[in-house]
Formats: C-alpha cells, sequence, structure tokens
C-alpha cells in the first residue's frame, strides 16, 4: 500500500508528465525528465553534480521531492491530525529566459523555443497544473503555492524551486484492547482535601483503570 506522500507525489508527477513530457505529449510537450527526486539541491560542487547525474542531460526537466511537513491536532482526544504535506519542485532548464532571448544575437544558433522554453516559462506552467489542484485525491486538499526560488544561475544551467502545500488527514485510529473494546486508560493520584500537606501522614487516593471510549 502506498504511503500518502508517494500518493500525492505520483499523482503531482503524472499530471506534469501528461502535459508538458515530451515522450507523452508531442504536440507541446518540451520536458526531457519529469520524475521523483530523492536527494538534496544546495548550491554546492558535491549537491549540484548529485542532481546532474539524475538529470543525465535530459533538458529541461521537473523533479519532484516531499519535503519537511508541519502537522496539528484537530481535536481534543488527539485522534484527528492535519498533516500539511510539503512538496518541492526542482526546475532545470538551459535558459533563464528563453532560448530566442539566449540567441537572438546569433541567428545561426538554433532558436527553437519549443525544445525549452525557458526556466520562466516552466514554472508557469507547472504551478498552472499544481496550484487549486487536489488531483481527486480523498483527504487531500488542493495544492497551495507556497514559495519560489533560485537555486542555481550559472552558465548554461538554471535550477529552481517551487513549493506546494497540501493539506491532509493524518488520524489515528483509537487503540484497541483486543476485545473490540476501545479504551482509554486512566491514573489517579492526589491528596485528601481534609489533610494538608504539611501534616502527615498525607495519606493520598490513588486510582487505575480504563473508561471506554
Amino acid at each position: 500500500m502506498k504511503s500518502q506522500r508517494e500518493t500525492v507525489e505520483d499523482a503531482v508527477i503524472e499530471s506534469i508528465a501528461d502535459k508538458l513530457l515530451q515522450s507523452r505529449n508531442s504536440s507541446s510537450g518540451y520536458l526531457g525528465l519529469c520524475g521523483p527526486y530523492n536527494g538534496e539541491l544546495e548550491p554546492d560542487a558535491d549537491a549540484l553534480e548529485d542532481f546532474r547525474r539524475r538529470i543525465m542531460g535530459q533538458y529541461p526537466a521537473v523533479l519532484v521531492a516531499a519535503g519537511p511537513s508541519p502537522m496539528n491536532a484537530e481535536s481534543t482526544n488527539r485522534r484527528r491530525f492535519g498533516r500539511e504535506l510539503m512538496l518541492e519542485v526542482y526546475f532545470a532548464s538551459n535558459n533563464l529566459r528563453s532560448r530566442e532571448h539566449r540567441n537572438r544575437n546569433d541567428p545561426q544558433l538554433d532558436i527553437d523555443a519549443t525544445r525549452d522554453p525557458g526556466i520562466y516559462t516552466i514554472v508557469e506552467n507547472v504551478h498552472s497544473i499544481v496550484a487549486g489542484n487536489d488531483f481527486g485525491l480523498d483527504g487531500v486538499g488542493p495544492g497551495t503555492p507556497i514559495r519560489e526560488e533560485p537555486l542555481v544561475q550559472i552558465d548554461e544551467l538554471t535550477i529552481w524551486r517551487s513549493v506546494f502545500q497540501f493539506k491532509t488527514d493524518a488520524h489515528v485510529d483509537p487503540w484497541d484492547s483486543g476485545d473490540g473494546q476501545k479504551l482509554t486508560a486512566y491514573y489517579l493520584k492526589s491528596q485528601l482535601a481534609e489533610h494538608p500537606a504539611d501534616d502527615p501522614p498525607n495519606p493520598l487516593v490513588e486510582s487505575a483503570g480504563d473508561i471506554p471510549e
């Protein structure tokens, strides 16, 4: 059974791939690669090399990874929780704006913008696919864009990251005692009111048990 994170990741990847991956959409697809990413990407040599190995020259590319996901309790008995699932979408392109913009001073170069429309266009196209979309998944809210940021901008390589949030269910089933009765354990220990704490022998009342929910 797939985890919730993997289910949301796969739905996002499949939707982007159907619309933008060249091998799936010959009419308007321009991505060379669309898939999951399980590494890290920071602007240092080792992380960048790992990312490049994953891309293997298949530009432009979109990779999706799950990020840190805050959780919050939604009920007093701590059985209902909400998970704010964060997805990080990485974009890799040879162009910041467009192939035509980069090459316009040299008409002899290939300026076919459909091959790589540039990072700006790719980010906006993915935004239009993911933002506000719940992908028809039960217990998953629509994707909310959180931020966009450039990570790497060097010669012939631009990498950006967008972060989307999906509010999801993360409820917990009550513990079962084994005989079908769901129980909540309690333990009480208190001072008797008529015996102040400084009056020995300080008698205590102790009690423990289970209360059916």
